[in-house]
Protein backbone atom coordinates (compact mmCIF):
# COMPACT_ATOMS: atom_id res chain seq x y z
CA UNK A 1 0.00 0.00 0.00
CA UNK A 2 2.58 2.27 0.41
CA UNK A 3 4.00 1.89 -3.32
CA UNK A 4 0.80 3.90 -4.02
CA UNK A 5 0.99 1.76 -7.18
CA UNK A 6 -1.58 3.34 -9.76
CA UNK A 7 -3.40 0.92 -12.32
CA UNK A 8 -2.94 0.58 -16.38
CA UNK A 9 -6.39 0.37 -16.86
CA UNK A 10 -10.00 1.61 -14.37
CA UNK A 11 -11.74 -1.41 -13.66
CA UNK A 12 -14.52 -0.13 -16.37
CA UNK A 13 -12.00 0.19 -18.82
CA UNK A 14 -10.34 -3.46 -18.39
CA UNK A 15 -14.33 -4.52 -18.83
CA UNK A 16 -14.75 -2.56 -21.88
CA UNK A 17 -11.47 -4.60 -23.24
CA UNK A 18 -12.25 -7.92 -22.19
CA UNK A 19 -15.72 -7.41 -23.72
CA UNK A 20 -14.16 -6.86 -27.16
CA UNK A 21 -12.73 -10.44 -26.90
CA UNK A 22 -16.49 -12.43 -26.90
CA UNK A 23 -16.31 -12.96 -22.93
CA UNK A 24 -20.11 -13.43 -21.86
CA UNK A 25 -19.76 -12.72 -18.11
CA UNK A 26 -17.20 -11.00 -15.40
CA UNK A 27 -16.42 -11.66 -12.05
CA UNK A 28 -14.68 -9.10 -9.85
CA UNK A 29 -13.28 -10.17 -6.53
CA UNK A 30 -12.32 -7.02 -4.46
CA UNK A 31 -9.02 -6.77 -3.11
CA UNK A 32 -9.07 -6.46 0.45
CA UNK A 33 -7.00 -7.97 3.33
CA UNK A 34 -9.37 -11.09 3.83
CA UNK A 35 -8.25 -11.49 0.06
CA UNK A 36 -4.68 -10.91 0.63
CA UNK A 37 -4.56 -13.30 3.88
CA UNK A 38 -6.39 -16.08 2.21
CA UNK A 39 -4.03 -19.41 1.85
CA UNK A 40 -3.55 -20.49 -1.70
CA UNK A 41 -6.02 -23.96 -0.62
CA UNK A 42 -8.36 -21.66 0.91
CA UNK A 43 -9.08 -19.68 -2.26
CA UNK A 44 -9.04 -22.78 -4.39
CA UNK A 45 -11.16 -24.35 -2.38
CA UNK A 46 -14.00 -22.14 -0.97
CA UNK A 47 -13.69 -19.55 -4.37
CA UNK A 48 -13.00 -21.06 -7.58
CA UNK A 49 -14.10 -24.71 -6.97
CA UNK A 50 -17.22 -23.96 -4.47
CA UNK A 51 -18.50 -20.91 -5.82
CA UNK A 52 -17.50 -20.58 -8.98
CA UNK A 53 -18.32 -24.00 -10.01
CA UNK A 54 -14.85 -24.04 -12.28
CA UNK A 55 -14.64 -26.36 -15.14
CA UNK A 56 -11.30 -24.60 -16.46
CA UNK A 57 -8.78 -22.29 -15.26
CA UNK A 58 -6.44 -20.91 -17.75
CA UNK A 59 -3.39 -18.93 -16.09
CA UNK A 60 0.14 -18.30 -17.13
CA UNK A 61 3.12 -20.43 -16.39
CA UNK A 62 5.00 -17.75 -14.36
CA UNK A 63 1.76 -16.79 -11.81
CA UNK A 64 1.59 -17.20 -8.01
CA UNK A 65 -1.23 -16.76 -5.69
CA UNK A 66 -2.29 -17.04 -2.21
CA UNK A 67 -0.92 -15.72 1.24
CA UNK A 68 2.87 -15.31 0.73
CA UNK A 69 2.54 -16.61 -2.69
CA UNK A 70 2.03 -20.17 -1.35
CA UNK A 71 0.43 -20.94 -4.73
CA UNK A 72 1.95 -21.43 -7.62
CA UNK A 73 1.02 -23.47 -10.82
CA UNK A 74 3.20 -26.68 -9.89
CA UNK A 75 0.62 -26.32 -7.45
CA UNK A 76 -2.36 -25.00 -9.12
CA UNK A 77 -1.73 -28.12 -11.78
CA UNK A 78 -1.73 -30.75 -8.86
CA UNK A 79 -4.60 -29.80 -6.90
CA UNK A 80 -6.83 -28.75 -10.04
CA UNK A 81 -6.25 -32.64 -10.76
CA UNK A 82 -7.84 -33.76 -7.48
CA UNK A 83 -10.30 -31.30 -8.00
CA UNK A 84 -11.31 -32.67 -11.19
CA UNK A 85 -10.82 -28.80 -12.47
CA UNK A 86 -8.77 -28.75 -15.95
CA UNK A 87 -6.26 -26.60 -15.99
CA UNK A 88 -4.55 -24.84 -18.61
CA UNK A 89 -1.18 -23.13 -18.31
CA UNK A 90 -0.15 -20.31 -20.75
CA UNK A 91 3.40 -19.03 -21.39
CA UNK A 92 4.32 -15.52 -21.02
CA UNK A 93 3.64 -13.81 -24.41
CA UNK A 94 7.30 -12.19 -25.91
CA UNK A 95 8.02 -9.08 -28.15
CA UNK A 96 11.47 -8.57 -29.24
CA UNK A 97 12.79 -11.70 -27.19
CA UNK A 98 11.46 -9.96 -24.02
CA UNK A 99 8.14 -11.02 -22.10
CA UNK A 100 5.33 -8.61 -22.21
CA UNK A 101 4.21 -7.48 -18.82
CA UNK A 102 2.76 -4.48 -16.69
CA UNK A 103 5.62 -3.91 -14.83
CA UNK A 104 7.43 -3.39 -18.01
CA UNK A 105 4.41 -1.37 -19.34
CA UNK A 106 4.33 0.65 -16.72
CA UNK A 107 8.34 1.42 -16.22
CA UNK A 108 8.01 2.73 -19.76
CA UNK A 109 4.70 4.81 -19.51
CA UNK A 110 6.85 6.51 -16.23
CA UNK A 111 9.47 7.38 -18.68
CA UNK A 112 7.06 8.65 -21.01
CA UNK A 113 7.75 6.24 -23.57
CA UNK A 114 3.99 6.14 -24.77
CA UNK A 115 4.89 4.50 -28.19
CA UNK A 116 7.04 1.26 -26.86
CA UNK A 117 4.36 1.06 -24.08
CA UNK A 118 1.91 1.16 -26.88
CA UNK A 119 3.36 -2.00 -28.82
CA UNK A 120 2.68 -3.81 -25.50
CA UNK A 121 -0.88 -3.54 -25.04
CA UNK A 122 -3.92 -4.56 -27.17
CA UNK A 123 -4.73 -0.70 -27.67
CA UNK A 124 -3.11 2.83 -26.92
CA UNK A 125 -2.81 4.11 -23.53
CA UNK A 126 -5.56 6.39 -22.62
CA UNK A 127 -5.92 8.56 -19.15
CA UNK A 128 -9.55 8.83 -18.21
CA UNK A 129 -10.81 11.87 -15.72
CA UNK A 130 -13.40 14.46 -15.43
CA UNK A 131 -12.92 18.17 -17.29
CA UNK A 132 -12.82 20.32 -14.58
CA UNK A 133 -12.43 24.32 -14.44
CA UNK A 134 -8.76 25.37 -14.48
CA UNK A 135 -6.66 28.60 -14.95
CA UNK A 136 -8.14 29.09 -18.24
CA UNK A 137 -5.28 30.71 -19.59
CA UNK A 138 -5.49 28.41 -22.26
CA UNK A 139 -7.98 30.54 -24.32
CA UNK A 140 -6.59 33.70 -23.71
CA UNK A 141 -3.24 32.48 -25.77
CA UNK A 142 -5.60 30.91 -28.29
CA UNK A 143 -5.42 27.20 -27.17
CA UNK A 144 -8.45 26.27 -25.11
CA UNK A 145 -7.78 23.29 -23.35
CA UNK A 146 -9.78 20.44 -21.32
CA UNK A 147 -8.02 20.02 -17.92
CA UNK A 148 -8.85 16.67 -16.80
CA UNK A 149 -8.93 15.74 -13.07
CA UNK A 150 -9.57 12.14 -10.74
CA UNK A 151 -7.16 10.49 -13.19
CA UNK A 152 -6.47 7.17 -11.13
CA UNK A 153 -3.83 5.19 -13.84
CA UNK A 154 -0.67 5.88 -14.15
CA UNK A 155 0.29 9.38 -15.56
CA UNK A 156 3.29 9.68 -17.74
CA UNK A 157 6.53 11.61 -17.34
CA UNK A 158 5.73 14.82 -17.82
CA UNK A 159 5.34 16.86 -21.44
CA UNK A 160 3.75 17.16 -24.38
CA UNK A 161 2.17 14.63 -26.10
CA UNK A 162 0.10 13.99 -29.26
CA UNK A 163 -3.01 12.30 -28.18
CA UNK A 164 -6.82 12.09 -29.29
CA UNK A 165 -10.22 12.12 -27.64
CA UNK A 166 -13.51 11.52 -28.56
CA UNK A 167 -16.52 13.65 -27.98
CA UNK A 168 -20.04 13.10 -29.18
CA UNK A 169 -18.71 10.29 -31.15
CA UNK A 170 -16.36 12.01 -33.45
CA UNK A 171 -12.58 11.38 -32.82
CA UNK A 172 -10.71 14.57 -32.29
CA UNK A 173 -7.10 15.22 -32.54
CA UNK A 174 -5.83 16.40 -29.16
CA UNK A 175 -2.47 17.85 -28.02
CA UNK A 176 -2.37 16.86 -24.27
CA UNK A 177 0.55 18.77 -21.82
CA UNK A 178 1.41 17.08 -18.49
CA UNK A 179 2.84 18.30 -15.87
CA UNK A 180 3.81 21.95 -14.32
CA UNK A 181 3.24 24.91 -16.21
CA UNK A 182 6.58 26.69 -15.26
CA UNK A 183 6.35 29.54 -18.18
CA UNK A 184 3.73 30.81 -15.49
CA UNK A 185 5.20 29.47 -12.06
CA UNK A 186 3.03 26.88 -11.33
CA UNK A 187 4.39 24.24 -9.22
CA UNK A 188 0.81 22.55 -9.23
CA UNK A 189 0.95 19.80 -12.28
CA UNK A 190 -2.13 19.07 -14.47
CA UNK A 191 -3.20 17.55 -17.79
CA UNK A 192 -4.39 19.47 -20.07
CA UNK A 193 -5.62 18.89 -23.75
CA UNK A 194 -6.12 21.40 -26.93
CA UNK A 195 -8.74 19.13 -28.89
CA UNK A 196 -8.13 20.38 -32.26
CA UNK A 197 -11.00 21.24 -34.59
CA UNK A 198 -13.56 21.99 -31.53
CA UNK A 199 -15.50 24.25 -29.17
CA UNK A 200 -17.84 23.75 -27.11
CA UNK A 201 -18.47 22.75 -23.23
CA UNK A 202 -17.16 19.46 -21.98
CA UNK A 203 -16.93 21.04 -17.90
CA UNK A 204 -18.20 17.87 -15.45
CA UNK A 205 -18.12 15.10 -18.32
CA UNK A 206 -15.78 12.17 -18.57
CA UNK A 207 -12.77 12.24 -20.90
CA UNK A 208 -10.92 9.37 -22.58
CA UNK A 209 -7.19 11.02 -23.52
CA UNK A 210 -5.45 8.32 -26.12
CA UNK A 211 -1.54 8.94 -25.98
CA UNK A 212 0.43 7.99 -29.09
CA UNK A 213 3.55 9.55 -27.98
CA UNK A 214 5.99 12.15 -26.50
CA UNK A 215 6.28 15.23 -28.52
CA UNK A 216 8.76 17.28 -26.39
CA UNK A 217 9.73 17.55 -22.38
CA UNK A 218 8.15 20.56 -19.99
CA UNK A 219 9.94 23.34 -20.49
CA UNK A 220 10.18 27.72 -19.80
CA UNK A 221 9.71 29.62 -21.84
CA UNK A 222 11.26 33.48 -21.78
CA UNK A 223 7.74 35.20 -22.78
CA UNK A 224 3.99 34.31 -24.09
CA UNK A 225 4.94 34.67 -27.78
CA UNK A 226 7.58 32.04 -27.53
CA UNK A 227 5.11 29.89 -25.67
CA UNK A 228 2.51 30.66 -27.81
CA UNK A 229 5.03 29.91 -30.97
CA UNK A 230 6.44 26.69 -29.83
CA UNK A 231 2.58 25.55 -28.89
CA UNK A 232 1.89 26.30 -32.73
CA UNK A 233 4.53 23.96 -33.54
CA UNK A 234 3.23 21.04 -30.88
CA UNK A 235 -0.15 21.13 -32.97
CA UNK A 236 1.60 20.48 -36.00
CA UNK A 237 3.71 17.92 -34.55
CA UNK A 238 0.73 16.23 -32.95
CA UNK A 239 -1.00 15.72 -36.56
CA UNK A 240 2.46 14.06 -38.16
CA UNK A 241 2.02 11.42 -35.28
CA UNK A 242 -1.35 10.17 -34.91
Amino acid sequence: PDLNCRPICTLPRKIELIQKFGIDAMFVLKTNEQLLWQAAETFFTETLKEKLSAKILIEGSNFSFGWKRSGNAEFLCRTGQQAGIEIELVEPIEQDGNPVSSSIVRRLLQNGNVENANRLLTEPYQLTGTVAVGQQRGRTLGFPTANLEDVETIIPLGGVYASAVNVGGQQHLATTHIGSNITFGQAEPTIESFIHNFTGDLYGKQLNVVLYSRIRGSQKFDSVDELVAQMEKDVESTSCRC
